[in-house]
């Protein structure tokens, strides 16, 4: 992997001890609200946070308009989770006096305790959808973020979700809808056709008879039919552990598989472009934990000991995840701070220019809304398809825009020339163009 002359790789993301309270160089141009917003999303509590929270405090100083972070909490559903921690992180670096506005202060505690109550709701519907479950024998696996709620975080208000996501035998998903409407669970936005989801990974989403934001997804399976990874539903309800939590005791993934969900779920389908908060957060939470579980000092430029997640990097080469994973723990590492080991990232990289400095940078301003936001769909595929390389990655013709389409020949000719068309139109947008080749490219 190549990095910026001048820019170390260790000091700049590896170190887990607590840095000089300085500013952090702004090297993607993110601006200092973006920036902030990404990096409490490693600032997790315990050792392997404390890089992250102190340059967060750092940066905290720098912010021009706190509008501009609370409207990117809101966007991305994270404001009960954000608020403690850029809290923390400013009483540790001198006190919030100064910094943060009273009235800001305020929204943010506000909208903190809104979306803590939200998440009260969430819980209550989980442990009434486990109960009526559990009464036709079925006990689910949860997924994502209600599995990592209990299992790192300590907590569903710490860790956001709109969704509730359980991974039940493929054979039982049919008893396990019948289970939830019998007891009054309806389908979302309406019946869809017969059919609409059978080649999703979910059957379409419920809602609970007393309505909530949060729905339920019962998953038969990790990813849509066609798919390019040998990672399967069946393979991680059979690894699955059994924790306790405040609604009882629950089955969730193992450590690993968890890590390697989110990170594939992120990179391949939300293709690096959406949930970047809750990836970054994820990773900082299970890199913590395992730290946290190996009982490792984390002082001044070492690294934690991981050793229940060390396995995550073979695992990944194994099911053809290898480039998805990668970028998901560099940008975890590069923006939140996360403590990655090298070693992970060593055994995940390619080489080439394909993890260059280049491609790193067009990839962190898709994050988030800004600046350098690529104007065509078309190039983001494609600038996408360079970093994760599909075909040297063993996934054939899959992408996950494709899944769905109704034949090979719409995959193929037919959104080509509609990408070429709507890239057509995007090129009259010299502005949007200018701003977005300026920002990537520096």
């Amino acid at each position: 992997m190549r990095v910026e002359p001048g820019h170390s790789r260790s000091t700049d993301r590896r170190r887990c001890g607590t840095p000089a309270v300085e500013a952090p160089p702004d090297r993607f141009r993110l601006g200092a609200a973006r920036a902030l917003f990404l990096r409490l999303a490693g600032a997790t509590p315990g050792p392997t946070g404390l890089a992250a929270s102190a340059s967060a405090a750092a940066l905290a100083a720098t912010v021009p308009e706190w509008a501009d972070v609370r409207a990117l909490a809101r966007r991305e559903e994270v404001t009960a989770a954000l608020w403690p921690r850029l809290r923390s992180a400013l009483k540790a670096g001198g006190g919030m006096n100064g910094i943060l506005p009273e009235e800001v202060e305020e929204a943010f505690r506000r909208e903190a305790m809104v979306a803590e109550f939200g998440a009260r709701r969430l819980e209550a519907q989980l442990q009434e959808v486990l109960e009526i479950l559990a009464g036709r024998g079925i006990e689910p696996v949860l997924l994502k973020g209600a599995g990592l709620a209990y299992s790192v975080f300590g907590g569903m208000a710490r860790r956001p979700m709109r969704d509730l996501d359980l991974l039940v035998p493929r054979e039982a998903l049919g008893s396990s809808l019948a289970a939830l409407e019998s007891a009054g669970w309806s389908p979302a936005g309406g019946q869809r056709p017969a059919g609409s989801y059978d080649a999703h990974q979910h059957a379409q989403p419920l809602v609970a008879p007393s309505g909530g934001a949060g729905v339920v997804e019962l998953h038969g399976s990790l990813f849509p039919e066609g798919h390019p990874f040998r990672f399967h539903g069946s393979a991680v309800m059979g690894r699955a552990r059994r924790i306790s939590s405040p609604i009882g005791a629950i089955l969730v993934p193992t450590a690993a598989d968890q890590l390697l969900h989110a990170c594939l779920h992120f990179a391949w389908s939300h293709e690096l472009r959406w949930g970047a908060w809750r990836a970054v957060a994820d990773i900082a939470a299970l890199v913590g934990a395992a730290a946290a579980d190996d009982a490792a000092a984390v002082g001044e430029g070492s690294m934690p000991a991981t050793r229940a997640l060390d396995e995550v990097a073979g695992t990944a080469r194994a099911v053809s995840g290898a480039t998805a994973v990668y970028w998901s723990l560099r940008l975890a590492a590069t923006l939140g701070e996360v403590p990655v080991p090298e070693p992970w990232l060593a055994e995940l990289e390619e080489g080439g220019w394909g993890e260059s400095v280049a491609v790193e940078r067009h990839l962190v301003h898709q994050l988030l809304p800004g600046a350098g936001n690529v104007p065509s769909t078309f190039l983001a595929r494609a600038l996408w398809s360079v970093a994760l390389r599909p075909g040297r990655s063993g996934h054939g013709s899959s992408r996950p825009w494709l899944l769905g389409a109704a034949s090979r020949d719409e995959q193929g000719g037919e959104r080509r020339a509609r990408h070429l068309s709507g890239l057509g139109r995007q090129l009259s947008a010299p502005g949007r163009w200018r701003s977005y080749l300026t920002t990537v490219l520096g």
